[in-house]
């Protein structure tokens, strides 16, 4: 006799009827899953469950508020949430950003952690893609001096700064190190600046 499946709304008798039945959706992740493979039996149903080709792993029993998933590879979740997350181990996107003609463009989609070598004055500075309204974000950009140093920043977006003016970029050659802090919660419509400089 063939054993009944379930798992929240995946119904079936039968591997046939759970796959016609399933209606299954990652509400809290927000993205919806495209692919079903591999479904090995009751227990480990879950693990089963393949979003685009990046497999969740570690559902075990089905009780949302006691499982534990896996994902492997990347995954977009497209700026929504995911709810009630205990953070163990955690890392921060890092890309470089390199300023054309001094303007300095950086896109927080692709990191919010950036390092800058200036090679050149930067004379205007443009973020792209800040959290959407109701959220907040934070972007960390470390600036560095080539070998002929002497480079210059200005033209920071609308920013408060801790110390009520904008920093004035160290310039050692070589071994300048500044860390900036920008945060916003208002779409990138304006942020508060912090400067940790010359950690050299």
């Amino acid at each position: 006799m063939a054993k009944s499946v379930q798992f929240y709304n995946i119904t079936g008798s039968t591997l046939e009827d759970v796959m016609r039945s399933l209606q299954f959706h990652l509400t809290n992740i927000g993205d919806r899953l495209d692919r079903i493979e591999g479904i090995r039996g009751t227990a480990s149903i879950a693990s089963a469950l393949v979003m685009n080709k990046n497999k969740v792993t570690g559902l075990a029993d089905g009780e949302d508020d006691q499982d534990a998933a896996t994902i492997s590879n990347t995954r977009n979740f497209k700026d929504r949430e995911l709810d009630r997350a205990m953070l163990k181990d955690y890392g921060v996107k890092h890309q470089t950003a390199v300023s054309v003609g001094g303007v300095l463009t950086i896109d927080m989609t692709a990191g919010n952690s950036v390092f800058v070598e200036l090679f050149e004055n930067i004379t205007s500075i443009v973020i792209e893609n800040p959290p959407p309204s109701g959220y907040y974000g934070q972007l960390r950009v470390r600036f560095g001096q080539n070998s002929t140093g002497g480079w210059a920043v200005s033209g920071w977006p609308t920013t408060k700064w801790e110390s009520g003016t904008a920093p004035t970029i160290t310039t050692t050659a070589s071994t300048a190190r500044d860390i900036i802090l920008l945060e916003t919660d208002d779409v990138g419509a304006s942020y508060d600046g912090y400067a940790h400089q010359d950690h050299s």
